[in-house]
């Protein structure tokens, strides 16, 4: 396998990886497979309909997730217990009766899952569990609403919308 690099953006607050080293340290062996993925403009949510979101950057990845094809995926590449999330902020609307946000497996399976009734005028919700996954399954984001309308999930950098994993052992 080849070296991995990695150095902490002060200014962003986040480790960035690197193939050539440049400024970067050498990534420390036993490191865990991890990755954090966002989305950089927002995405819009049809009324009453489940919606798998995409994400088109990676803050963090050790070979987790794609930027082109299936990139609503992130995809275990070794079988073991992991810390799985993800995080969202809906557009201002207080319509409706639910804001939806669940993790999904490749069996469509709903992993964890939060709702609530939109109270006020910005609604974010974050997710996250422990689950022991088989190599190549994957996982997905996905989340509904009933605003009456389209909503949008909001791209706001650093935090939404985000999704993470991280292998935590076997």
């Amino acid at each position: 396998m080849a070296q991995r690099w990695v150095r902490y953006n002060e200014t962003l607050k986040y480790w960035e990886r690197s193939t050539d080293g440049t400024n970067f340290l050498p990534l420390i062996e036993g490191w865990q497979h991890h990755c954090r993925v966002y989305r950089t403009t927002n995405q819009t949510i049809a009324d009453v309909t489940d919606t798998i979101l995409t994400f088109d950057n990676e803050q963090l990845d050790t070979g987790l997730h794609v930027t082109s094809g299936n990139t609503e995926r992130i995809t275990i590449p070794e079988s073991g217990l992991y810390l799985i999330g993800a995080q969202v902020r809906w557009a201002s609307n207080t319509g409706g009766t639910f804001r939806a946000l669940r993790i999904k497996n490749s069996a469509a399976a709903v992993l964890v899952v939060t709702s609530f009734v939109p109270l006020n005028s910005v609604t974010d919700q974050v997710i996250s569990t422990l689950w022991h996954f088989t190599a190549a399954d994957w996982i997905t984001v996905e989340v509904a609403q009933n605003s009456g309308g389209n909503l949008d999930v909001v791209s706001v950098s650093p935090f939404s919308p985000i999704f993470w994993a991280v292998r935590l052992g076997a």
